[in-house]
């Protein structure tokens, strides 16, 4: 049965289609949704990484950087490489060891880093974190002024997935990046396949007073891309 839902998935999404069990854009019916494909199959981040790639950054940092697939990429560029990662992941087990890529074994929320870099890179690695804010904070503290912070979760899915503590979309994305202090009006979104990506500058603001309630997004929504405000749709 699974291959067979398997097989028809692949047929619709020849058409246009995509049918997940996941909370998306598009229509639900009966646990399944229903939307207009914004991508078709393709590897985990590959749109971000070609995107930030065209941006010909000297230093990244690979936060959670798994199999350091991306990191691979980054290096064959001529960039200077830093990965940080627990080690411990089935993606981490399986990685191909690369004498001009640095790994740093450790917790990124505890690490101190000796430089800021020109791009810092997490893919796949917001949604494991206990606390989001914290993380991005640190994700932008570790980035150059004139640098980009390039960020990719997956779309939010139904069933529970090891590892996975959170779920978002576009617009949660963007309003936990500007709550962090940053204005993220010239940011780019993107969809992957099955994904979606954040690259923004770290240009920082200083926030209006916020009731953390109801009309918050009118104080801070000239500092949304992607036409996001209150009560809008958090997808693009």
């Amino acid at each position: 049965m699974q291959k067979k839902n398997s097989w028809l998935r692949e047929k619709l999404l020849d058409l246009g289609l995509e049918v997940t069990r996941s909370f998306d854009r598009g229509t639900s019916i009966l646990g399944y949704n229903v939307a207009q494909a914004k991508h078709p199959v393709a590897d985990r981040s590959a749109v971000a990484l070609q995107k930030c790639l065209q941006l010909k950054p000297n230093s990244v940092l690979d936060v959670g950087s798994g199999g350091g697939e991306h990191a691979r990429e980054f290096s064959k560029s001529g960039a200077q490489v830093i990965c940080v990662d627990f080690g411990t992941s089935v993606y981490a087990q399986k990685a191909i060891p690369d004498t001009t890529i640095n790994v740093v074994y450790t917790d990124f929320t505890t690490w101190e880093p000796t430089q800021q870099f020109d791009l810092v890179w997490a893919s796949h690695v917001l949604e494991h974190q206990r606390n989001a804010g914290f993380f991005i904070e640190r994700l932008i503290a570790c980035c150059s002024p004139d640098g980009h912070v390039a960020i990719t979760v997956p779309n939010p899915h139904r069933n529970l997935w090891g590892g996975h503590l959170s779920l978002w979309t576009p617009g949660f994305l963007a309003y936990n990046c500007v709550m962090c202090g940053v204005d993220l009006s010239d940011a780019q979104m993107v969809y992957g396949y099955r994904e979606f990506s954040i690259i923004f500058k770290p240009k920082k603001v200083i926030l209006p007073d916020l009731s953390y309630d109801s009309g918050d997004i009118h104080r801070i929504k000239h500092l949304f891309p992607m036409g996001f405000g209150e009560d809008t749709d958090a997808w693009f």
